[in-house]
Parts: C-alpha cells; structure tokens; sequence
C-alpha cells in the first residue's frame, strides 16, 4: 500500500489511531518515524503507478511525457529511463523509476 502527499508517494508501514485520531506511519530513506495524519492524505493506492500524475520518458536530451502507463510499456528501452512523477506546487516531481524488471520503484 502506498499513500501520496502534498511531499511525494511514500510507502505505508502501518496505521493506528491515537486518540480517536487516524495516523499512518510511511517509509522514507531516513530512519526517522514518519507519521501522518489521515487528512493529510491525498490519495492510496496499492501501487506506485495509480499515485502518479504523469510518466516521463528519458531518451539522452529528450524528455517525453505521457498520462498513459501503457505508453511506458510500448516504448520501453533498455537505454530510456522511465521515471513516474507528480505535480506539486514547485513543478513536476519524479517520485519513482523503473528498474530493470519493469516495475516501479520509489526514489
């Protein structure tokens, strides 16, 4: 499961309520207790690709972007780097990559 933010996409670890509150506790690179409150949620779902504004594809110099997953699948190159992003108030933001067995991977 994975719950996207005003921040990015991030993977869930757990949820609980605390004081008839809801929170989320979410994976990040960092060691840190990650906590969020449900209402900061914008969206979840059970994979990276349904949180993803847009998906770019990465071709030297050349950036392609696309809303359509299956694009991504269609033009996949081993020598393109496929990244999945999200809009947020400072542009768009990519939150996750491709790897090698075609799934999506945070970053």
């Amino acid at each position: 499961m994975y719950i996207r933010t005003k921040d990015g996409i991030f993977k869930l670890k757990k949820e609980e309520i605390l004081c008839g509150v809801k929170f989320y506790d979410y994976e990040t690179k960092e060691d840190f207790v990650n906590r969020i409150r449900e209402e900061n949620i914008i969206k979840q779902a059970d994979t990276i690709e349904e949180l993803c504004d847009e998906f770019v594809i990465v071709n030297g110099k050349i950036h392609q972007t696309t809303k359509a997953l299956n694009k991504i699948k269609e033009y996949f190159n081993p020598y393109d780097t496929f990244y999945g992003a999200v809009w947020c108030e400072w542009g768009l933001k990519y939150v996750a990559k491709l790897d090698d067995k075609g799934e999506f991977q945070l970053l």
